[in-house]
């Protein structure tokens, strides 16, 4: 029987070893026996806190949401201004972490693969609804009101065109360049153009 308290611990060390085997392994070849090997435990035990596969991916990617929402309150917190804050917006999703050739790997097999696991589509699109809600909260105080939708889209589209590159086999984006593109981005589509308007 396990300890107290020994819960959280084992479950986070599954996670991370999750994280790990599907680095390298992608989302087929992870398995509960692949995982219990990474973080020198048996399939038994994964299955113990898991039960199975679905629930073990659903749990790792609840954990990388966490984190990067939490990350995300924090930088958001240092932020004065609009434009500061949708810098913070960016800065954490290509933090050099969170933007590493790894944690690449393991997004794109869990986002490849979501509509195997409607668990997963249900987790994603609420981390997703977050961060649009995020970034048209500050739009909206940057940009006239009727372009606040497109502006928000199209942020969001250069941060998931930038990860998508991440992953291509010619891949030259760091996270100091994606993190210079971003706000190269946001300088001259939504500063320069909008600094004259007029809000409604």
């Amino acid at each position: 029987m396990p300890k107290l308290g020994m819960q959280p611990v084992r479950e986070q060390q599954l996670v991370e070893a999750a994280l790990q085997v599907l680095s390298v392994e992608g989302f087929a070849r992870t398995t509960m026996a692949r995982v219990g090997r990474q973080a020198g435990l048996s399939t038994g035990t994964v299955q113990h806190y898991f039960h199975d596969k679905e629930g073990l991916l659903v749990a790792t990617l609840a954990a990388l949401n966490k984190r990067i929402g939490e990350a995300t309150i924090e930088r958001m917190r240092g932020a004065r201004t609009p434009i500061e804050r949708l810098h913070a917006i960016a800065d954490v999703q290509f933090d050099d972490e969170q933007f590493s050739s790894d944690m690449v790997a393991v997004w794109h097999a869990l986002w490849g693969n979501l509509r195997e696991v409607p668990r997963l589509v249900r987790l994603q699109t609420i981390f997703e609804r977050r961060m649009q809600s995020n970034v048209q909260h500050a739009m909206r105080q940057l940009v006239p009101v009727g372009d606040v939708a497109d502006q928000t889209d199209s942020m969001l589209a250069m941060i998931y065109g930038l990860w998508m590159k991440a992953a291509q086999p010619a891949n030259d984006i760091s996270p100091a360049r994606a993190r210079r593109l971003i706000r190269s981005y946001l300088h001259h589509q939504v500063v320069v153009p909008y600094s004259e308007a007029v809000h409604e």
